[in-house]
C-alpha cells in the first residue's frame, strides 16, 4: 500500500499561499454549520515523525476559533492513565456537540509506537485492533464526524529532514532517529494498521507529505471534503454568510451660534485583543512542532 502512493506532487510557496485563503474560507464555513447544528468533530492526526504534522495542524487551525477547536498532543500514558481501561483518557477528550477536538496521535498509539518500542505485549496491540474500530463505530453512531489523517514521508526523506533539524539545533530529535533506524518495522505496522482499521465509517486518508506545502493543501481539501459530505448526508442545511457589523458611527455636539467646538461622543467598543489560538493540551505537555516540512 504505502510503496503505491506518489510522493512527487508538489506546491511552490506563492501557489500555497494563494490557495490557502480559500481553505480558510471554506473551512470557517463547515465549522459555522457543525456549530449550529451540534454536530463533534474528531480530526486525528497520525504519521511518521519529520512528515509535518505540526506544521499542518498550526495550518488547520490558525483561522479556527479557539472557543471551538481544541488541540491535543498525545503523548505516552501518566501513571494514574495506566489504572484505567487505555481508551479512557482518550475518551476524556472527546468533543461535545458542535465542538472540534483535533488529537496530535491519537488512539492509534497503541498500533504504531508502542506495538514497535515493544511498550506494550503483543496480545494487547492485537486486541486494539479489533476494539478501535468498535470504539470509532460508536463515536459515530453517536453522531460525530471523524476524519483520520496520515502523513507520509519516504526513509530518505525522513533521514534529509532529520539531517536538516540537527543542523539547525532543533532539540527532541531522539524519536526521530530511532523511528528512522527501525523504518521497515514501522512501515510494517503502519501498514497493518492500515488495513484493520480503516471501514466504512472511519477510513484513513493517506497524505503525501514529501513536499509540506502540498501535505498541508491535502490537509485542507481532505478536511473540508469529509466535514461537508458528512454534513450534506445527514441534511444540515447551508448557512447565509456573516453580516460584518458595522461600526459605530461618531456623533458629534453641535457647538452654539458662538463657534465652540465640537465635542465627540461615539467611541468603538472592545479592546482590540483577539482571541488567542493557543489551544487546551488536556495535559499532554507537548505543542506540535512547526518546523516539520517545507
Amino acid at each position: 500500500m504505502l510503496e503505491s502512493i506518489d510522493l512527487s506532487p508538489s506546491l511552490t510557496r506563492e501557489e500555497y499561499a494563494a490557495r490557502k485563503p480559500n481553505f480558510e474560507r471554506e473551512l470557517f464555513d463547515i465549522v459555522r454549520r457543525s456549530r449550529q447544528a451540534g454536530i463533534p468533530i474528531i480530526v486525528l492526526f497520525e504519521g511518521l515523525e519529520g512528515a509535518g504534522k505540526g506544521r499542518a495542524i498550526y495550518d488547520l487551525t490558525e483561522k479556527v476559533d479557539p472557543r471551538v477547536a481544541t488541540v491535543y498532543p498525545i503523548g505516552p500514558a501518566r501513571a494514574y492513565e495506566r489504572e484505567r481501561p487505555w481508551l479512557w483518557r482518550f475518551w476524556m477528550k472527546l468533543p461535545g456537540r458542535g465542538e472540534i477536538a483535533i488529537f496530535d496521535e491519537s488512539w492509534y498509539r497503541r498500533l504504531l509506537v508502542e506495538r514497535v518500542e515493544r511498550k506494550v505485549r503483543r496480545k494487547e496491540w492485537r486486541a486494539a485492533q479489533d476494539e478501535i474500530p468498535h470504539f470509532e463505530r460508536a463515536l459515530v453512531d453517536d453522531g460525530a464526524i471523524l476524519v483520520k489523517l496520515f502523513l507520509y514521508v519516504d526513509e530518505r526523506t525522513q533521514k534529509r529532514r532529520i539531517a536538516r533539524a540537527e543542523r539547525r539545533g532543533q532539540p527532541g530529535l531522539g524519536p526521530w532517529r530511532r523511528q528512522n533506524r527501525k523504518f521497515s518495522r514501522w512501515e510494517e505496522a503502519i501498514e497493518e494498521m492500515l488495513e484493520r482499521t480503516s471501514t466504512k465509517e472511519a477510513s484513513w486518508s493517506i497524505v503525501a507529505a514529501r513536499c509540506g506545502r502540498f501535505a498541508r493543501a491535502q490537509v485542507f481539501e481532505t478536511v473540508i471534503s469529509d466535514v461537508r459530505r458528512a454534513l450534506d448526508e445527514r441534511g444540515v442545511p447551508l448557512l447565509a454568510p456573516p453580516v460584518a457589523a458595522a461600526p459605530p458611527a461618531s456623533r458629534t455636539a453641535s457647538s452654539s451660534e458662538s463657534g465652540a467646538g465640537s465635542v465627540e461622543l461615539g467611541r468603538s467598543g472592545g479592546d482590540g485583543r483577539s482571541p488567542s489560538h493557543a489551544a487546551g493540551r488536556g495535559g499532554e505537555g507537548r505543542s506540535p512542532s512547526h518546523a516539520e516540512g517545507t
